[in-house]
């Protein structure tokens, strides 16, 4: 499958990434910048893919188009490019708030023919840790092979539009959400010993650590607390005090303010 990408911030090029650690050919790669500088730094890391100005050549080259410019701008690129023949492509939105319903108002799609999917990623995808919601309606041609793209990349899961956005708060989002809190342990370890290279190392590695072992299937996050956890000891106080002060509330309050932004921008 060819592959055109509109876009190369972050996500297009977390995505780039992914796919160059996958073994995808990239002369079947086509991307489109905004400007010429980003796409001469992409032709230098990457001197097999195609880039190109013309975003007309990209669309008749390519099986399925990622569109990944920022939300604000979909209009001014979708409009450029909505006339030209979509019949026959896969359109992936990368765009964060922008609804199926939207993409067709936008593509002009008034009988509902193109075949659109959304897909929200995180920007592990350039190391293929990502985690990915995967939307669509009705049947879209080649979907299993767009899927299996993204499977690897990381994690996909497929749902319906009215749980998409819970996933980017979750994923793409939580990514940062998860390395704040790394950075507070840090800051905290820091306080301790008072050594910024040694606070940063032993947080990587209690983080790795953790990951390690939930992943191999030894014990359970429940499990591991518990198992370390000795009964009237330092880490049982250690915990005790993390849940008295409402960690869990400040998680839950973290989604909802996330998720409350989310609905503001779909809205306006």
């Amino acid at each position: 499958m060819n592959i055109g990408l509109i876009g190369a911030g972050h996500l297009g090029k977390a995505f780039l990434s992914g796919l160059s650690r996958n073994g995808v050919r990239a002369n079947t790669i086509t991307v489109n910048a905004r400007t010429e500088d980003t796409m001469n730094s992409i032709k230098a890391q990457y001197p097999d893919i195609n880039v190109t100005s013309d975003k007309k050549e990209l669309i008749a080259e390519s099986d399925m188009v990622v569109i990944a410019v920022k939300p604000q701008n979909a209009r001014e690129v979708i409009t450029g490019i909505n006339a030209y023949d979509w019949s026959d492509k896969i359109i992936v939105s990368f765009m964060a708030g922008i609804t199926l319903a939207d993409l067709r108002e936008l593509f002009n799609d008034k009988d509902n023919s193109l075949n659109i999917i959304r897909v929200m990623p995180s920007i592990g995808i350039a190391t293929c840790k990502g985690v990915m919601g995967f939307c669509y309606e009705g049947n879209v041609p080649r979907v299993d092979e767009v899927k299996a793209i993204f499977e690897k990349l990381g994690y996909v899961i497929t749902l319906s539009e009215d749980r998409f956005d819970n996933v980017m708060v979750s994923a793409a989002s939580g990514l940062a959400f998860v390395t704040y809190l790394m950075k507070e342990y840090r800051d905290a370890c820091d306080l301790l010993l008072n050594d910024t290279e040694a606070s940063e190392t032993i947080t990587r590695m209690i983080f790795e650590n953790a990951l390690e072992i939930v992943e191999s299937g030894a014990e359970s996050m429940e499990s591991l607390i518990d198992k370390i956890c000795t009964k009237g000891g330092v880490t049982e106080a250690g915990i005790e005090a993390l849940e008295k002060g409402d960690i869990k509330d400040k998680v839950s309050a973290c989604f909802d303010a996330a998720l409350k932004r989310t609905n503001e921008l779909l809205n306006n």
